[in-house]
């Protein structure tokens, strides 16, 4: 959880660490909370706006991170197979 205590804190929302601890909210769950999920836990509606941005944000650079790696990893098809055999 100090890794999501120390995103929180780079929002500058770290006061609410103890609430997502609590709740058992870690980055595998952020991706799930919606704005109702955030007001239910007692947000409020400015930081529910945050938190969501920047949940959105990271989800933008995951999915870019894996786009990059999967446009650089060669596909099988693309290996022109008897010359990389030939001897």
């Amino acid at each position: 959880m100090d890794a999501i205590a120390a995103w929180l804190d780079s929002l500058g929302l770290g006061k609410y660490t103890e609430l997502f601890v609590e709740n058992d909210i870690d980055f595998e769950i952020l991706p799930d909370l919606s704005e109702n999920h955030l007001a239910e836990l007692g947000i409020s509606l400015g930081h529910r706006i945050k938190l969501l941005k920047a949940i959105s944000a990271l989800q933008s650079t995951a999915s870019q991170s894996d786009s990059a790696f999967d446009t650089q990893a060669p596909d099988i098809k693309d290996v022109d197979t008897p010359s990389a055999l030939a001897l």
